[in-house]
């Protein structure tokens, strides 16, 4: 419980520094957090448990883990966990039974090329299904090597402003409303 606690009131430094640029929430990391993560690491220093216990493991982990657990801190535009990682990565964890037997090695290609596209999409904050459709019928019509770089989603966007996709800032204003 001491452990997460630490951890707790970690992100809760994250937490405060909400919308603020990244020089601001650099300041905040070395006023806050580098206390507090070196009051961690000394209670993690003096704590004993059996190596092969789950809470030893633990220990064992995040010391071994301590130097990468601490990079955050160095820069206001890291994130303090990978979170965004693994959500994008988990349409792919989810599915890889699922396309075991995608039917070829080209179709295999293919349908990473396309869950690639809808990953940048969301993670630019565009609506995957307008971009897609767009996108494809502009293909279709064989637009010039020059107009090619337009269709990369951040750079669809400015053209396509009203297909902003909402649906993560939705989803963290219910999570943040039920906290």
């Amino acid at each position: 419980h001491h452990a997460l606690s630490f951890i707790g009131r970690l992100y809760e430094i994250e937490r405060a520094t909400g919308d603020v640029d990244a020089q601001a929430r650099y300041a905040v990391r070395q006023q806050y957090s580098v206390p507090l993560l070196s009051e961690f690491g000394d209670w993690l220093d003096v704590q004993s448990f059996l190596p092969k216990s789950l809470i030893g493991k633990a220990l064992t982990y995040t010391r071994n883990q301590w130097e990468a657990l601490n990079r955050y801190v160095e820069s206001g535009v890291l994130s303090i966990d990978n979170n965004a990682a693994e959500r994008a990565m988990r349409p792919v964890a989810i599915g890889r039974k699922n396309w075991l037997f995608v039917g070829s090695p080209a179709a295999g290609d293919r349908a990473a090329i396309l869950m690639s596209l809808i990953e940048s999409c969301k993670r630019n904050g565009v609506e995957p299904w307008a971009y897609m459709k767009d996108v494809l019928q502009k293909l279709a019509a064989g637009p010039s090597s020059s107009e090619l770089g337009l269709l990369l989603p951040d750079r669809w966007l400015l053209d396509n402003p009203r297909q902003r996709w909402e649906i993560d800032k939705i989803r963290r204003n219910e999570r943040e409303a039920k906290t």
